[in-house]
């Protein structure tokens, strides 16, 4: 009996390890070789006193960066870091880093940021694959409500959307997702199956 329980349970790994193998899908895969350039923002804001009688306030912040250089410049949306007095950046070393603004480009939201670090960082190169199709499945990764390195998975609804915003401007050329986008996620990629 005790030959056939260790037989059954070398089939049973063998079969779980096989299995695993075959759940690697494209988008398991998409993550897996993209996850580490993500970077998790945290961001704090330090509002001074108006009043004598008032404290000052600190107001904390969370986005979601892509490392774009391995000498630690990463691209992020500008309203992550607008206004802000520290940021620091978490990659997929688990260790904290400070973080400086390098370029903004408001009109478009994007902001260019750069650790400095005596290493060399993963990163996502921005040749791009043609423009998004309807219906392709996308996946968002990102750090939404501090839940670093959270992954959400869609499609995309639509392209070349338009968004009018309350102050009057109006953002253009937008893609439009059903991935669950939250508090967070700002400034994160949405990424295609081929990652």
């Amino acid at each position: 009996h005790a030959r056939v329980l260790a037989v059954a349970f070398i089939c049973s790994m063998a079969c779980l390890a096989h299995a695993d193998v075959d759940r690697r899908n494209a988008i398991v895969e998409a993550i897996s070789k993209t996850r580490s350039a993500i970077i998790n923002l945290r961001t704090l804001r330090i509002i001074p006193a108006r009043f004598e009688n008032i404290e000052s306030g600190r107001v904390k912040g969370l986005g979601t960066g892509v490392m774009i250089d391995p000498r630690g410049y990463l691209v992020t949306n500008f309203h992550v870091v607008e206004n802000v007095d520290q940021i620091t950046a978490r990659g997929a070393d688990a260790n904290a880093y400070p973080a400086k603004i390098i370029a903004v480009d408001k009109r478009a939201d994007l902001a260019v940021l750069k650790i400095d670090a005596n290493k060399s960082f993963p990163y996502l190169s921005l040749n791009g694959a043609g423009g998004p199709i309807v219906g392709e499945t996308v996946i968002a990764i990102g750090n939404p409500y501090g839940l670093e390195d959270s992954v959400s998975i869609g499609i995309v609804s639509a392209v070349d959307r338009e968004l009018p915003l309350p102050n009057g401007e109006n953002f253009q050329g937008l893609i439009q997702t059903d991935a669950s986008i939250n508090p967070g996620n700002s400034g994160g990629p949405l990424l295609n199956a081929d990652g």
